[in-house]
């Protein structure tokens, strides 16, 4: 199974075959609404690694709350 085949399909815990990370969301009020957000991000990211990291399309691609997190760092935060 692809990459974003295993974000959207395996939501019971299913470890992928091999290359894989998790990520746990845990004491966070919204858990479930932070995760899926997390997982769009990665499933936009995906479709779309054609576009330069500088492009400003990035802006309208990406949940608003990533988006948003991105703007408050600074140079030394990359």
């Amino acid at each position: 199974m692809t990459e974003s085949g295993n974000i959207k399909y395996n939501i019971r815990g299913e470890k992928p075959l091999k290359g894989y990370q998790i990520v746990r969301v845990r004491n966070v009020a919204h858990s479930k609404e932070v995760l899926d957000n997390f997982k769009n991000a990665v499933l936009t990211i995906l479709k779309n690694k054609a576009l330069s990291d500088e492009d400003p399309k990035w802006e309208k691609l990406l949940p608003q709350g990533i988006v948003n997190k991105i703007k408050q760092l600074d140079n030394d935060d990359f």
